[in-house]
């Protein structure tokens, strides 16, 4: 029930929502879901495969198909459909060495051929059939150095050979996504090996990097996704005492390298990733965190928004929905919902005072049911927000003067007022895509209550949105659109819709008369036993009992909450409410036509308020005498802020 899980790397697909997967150190391989009514919880999770966990793909074009592995390079092509796993790790011939498999072995798919799959061990294989067969397409790549081969003699009493003792083997891969023929191979005893023809010929980079002590373990190795001659790389020498973030990054195939950690960078780094979209912006996962880039990493910054200082082993983007999955060892897995803003940043945008970034469209999501409760002390991930991201860009703080946000309707009113962020960088503002929960009248009837929870949605369409900086106002348009629309036809979602914000309406237009006639009844009831004339009591008794007869019909305040001797109009309106909001079709024969009947209702309650205001008002002068308790009805700008 916390969030301490050791993730070792993390993959997405792109299912909608995507799927999460990842290995746990003694936990195995797991699928989960990036979003989900109720949130993520554990249950929301599948189990893949066993053993220590570690990478885990999803084959490119089929969904069932997923490669996993568990401790010393036991690989398995994993097929979701029947459930099976069939162990696919390469096997040496006869007159081979023994293989030697990293405790955490590379697993790498092709980003040019779907079918393509790399692994290693102290040689590179390649499979073109989902791992029935390989082909070797290296020599052995690591220094094959006798004496980081003892393990099976280590252990004092006891042989200590788990394989994670394993050294001198391959522990990273990476083919190009701009030439096939280009692969690189990192080792955990400091090599950086790469092929231009396809493996028939190697070169070790690692010579070349400046500063880099010998026997560093090569963590990541990264080409770049926007020139073929590229590439970034990590390195790791705490095993050795060495904490140094290594950094660096080639412009010409290994033969030179610089040097990009800065004094900005804490921890020694596992893992860099290139964005697909701006070249500039680079992610770094370290043993204390993750850092960013945004001018390809001349300057770093620490990610400091609801990540802890945390070991982030590996990063992987979901494309299609700009989305960061980031692994720590120790504390789960988080996702970065958006990446959109930190690709728009640049020096153009840095220097000037003011500027909206694009978020692109928000999609008001369906309703849909989660699960039954569960056990006590389940943990539960939260789902990324459903509501539209106003963003932009500040080069100082907002000290002086009023800022705030207004959102403009389909109709040219405002509609919404927001708190603005003020901070010097990047502000997100949430707009909730559905309209505030309504001020209502009380009740005892938990069908009411929960039917005035939910809310409308502002509806599909483009919203201008206004920035009011003191005397200066900057102005932008959002967009929204509905899932529903790609089930239910535009003419059944709009009759659906109109009926809502009646229903909507309503809710608070009863609202306020209750209250409301609450304000006359206690002014009645208060003044009816101080004032002298016997008439006047009368008068009064006779209002303060009239109003508080009626305003106690309007709702029910009587049962259990589960169960009622009746029902008011207050609880009629909630429960239609309730029921047509559970389907964004077009509302059944009978919805409507009670939705047409509490619309006379409606209409007949507030004609009787509005008779019970005009008798008070008329007493009023009458009454109203000095040291007398005045009239303090309130106004409906009064009952909507609460």
């Amino acid at each position: 029930n916390l969030p301490v899980s050791q993730f070792y790397q993390v993959s997405v697909d792109d299912e909608v929502p995507f799927n999460v997967y990842g290995g746990l150190q003694d936990n195995g391989t797991w699928k989960g879901p990036s979003s989900n009514p109720g949130g993520i919880k554990n249950s929301d999770w599948t189990f893949l495969l066993g053993g220590d966990g570690f990478q885990v793909l999803r084959h490119k074009a089929e969904k069932e198909v997923v490669y996993g592995e568990s401790q010393g390079g036991n690989l398995s092509r994993i097929e979701l459909n029947s459930g099976q796993a069939k162990l696919i790790k390469p096997m040496p011939g006869e007159g081979e060495p023994p293989y030697r498999f990293n405790w955490s072995s590379p697993i790498a798919l092709s980003p040019t051929h779907p079918e393509r799959l790399y692994f290693a061990a102290q040689f590179l294989f390649r499979s073109e059939d989902r791992g029935n067969s390989w082909a070797k397409i290296s020599p052995d790549l690591t220094s094959n150095d006798p004496k980081r081969q003892r393990q099976k003699v280590s252990g004092g009493l006891s042989l200590d050979n788990s394989t994670a003792e394993n050294n001198t083997t391959i522990v990273c891969i990476a083919e190009s996504a701009k030439d096939d023929q280009i692969i690189w191979a990192g080792t955990d005893d400091g090599n950086l090996q790469v092929t231009a023809n396809g493996g028939k010929s190697w070169i070790n980079t690692a010579l070349n990097i400046p500063g880099l002590p010998a026997y560093t373990w090569c963590t990541s190795v990264a080409p770049d996704r926007f020139d073929a001659t590229s590439a970034y790389a990590t390195f790791d020498g705490h095993t050795q005492g060495d904490t140094t973030s290594y950094v660096f990054k080639t412009t010409d195939l290994g033969k030179t390298w610089v040097s990009l950690a800065t004094k900005d960078v804490e921890g020694y780094a596992w893992f860099i990733l290139q964005d697909v979209v701006n070249q500039n912006l680079l992610f770094l996962g370290t043993e204390q965190g993750l850092f960013i880039t945004l001018d390809g990493g001349l300057s770093w910054q620490r990610f400091n928004n609801n990540l802890p200082r945390a070991s982030v082993r590996w990063l992987a983007i979901q494309e299609r929905d700009h989305a960061l999955a980031i692994a720590t060892h120790g504390r789960g897995i988080y996702l970065i919902d958006d990446l959109r803003p930190l690709r728009q940043m640049n020096a153009q945008i840095a220097n000037k005072d003011f500027h909206f970034l694009e978020m692109g469209k928000t999609e008001i999501k369906l309703g849909r049911g989660g699960s039954w409760f569960g056990g006590a002390g389940n943990f539960v991930a939260g789902n990324p927000s459903g509501n539209a991201q106003i963003a932009y860009f500040m080069k100082k703080r907002h000290t002086f003067g009023k800022m705030h946000i207004e959102v403009v309707g389909l109709d040219g009113k405002v509609i919404q007022e927001l708190p603005a962020g003020k901070s010097a960088g990047m502000n997100i503002v949430e707009l909730p895509v559905r309209y505030p929960m309504p001020k209502v009248a009380p009740s005892n009837n938990r069908m009411a209550i929960f039917g005035s929870m939910s809310t409308p949605s502002l509806g599909e369409g483009t919203y201008t949105v206004r920035v009011v900086k003191g005397k200066d106002v900057y102005e932008t348009r959002i967009e929204l659109e509905e899932e529903a629309a790609r089930y239910f036809p535009a003419e059944a979602r709009k009759v659906q819709s109109e009926i809502l914000k009646r229903l909507y309406d309503q809710s608070e237009q009863l609202g306020y008369i209750y209250y409301a006639a609450t304000d006359i009844y206690t002014w009645a009831d208060s003044l009816s036993g101080k004032v002298k004339s016997k008439k006047d009591q009368q008068a009064l008794k006779t209002l303060a009992a009239g109003i508080q007869t009626w305003r106690d019909s309007l709702v029910a305040m009587d049962g259990d909450g589960y169960v009622a001797e009746n029902e008011a109009l207050r609880e009629e309106i909630s429960t239609l409410y309730l029921q047509i909001s559970g389907y964004p079709g077009e509302p059944s024969n009978g919805q409507k036509r009670t939705a047409q009947l509490l619309d006379v209702r409606m209409a007949v309650n507030q004609h009787i308020f509005a008779g019970y205001r005009d008798k008070a008002a008329a007493m009023v002068p009458k009454v109203n005498k000095k040291g007398m308790p005045p009239l303090k009805m309130r106004t409906w700008e009064e009952f909507k802020k609460g």
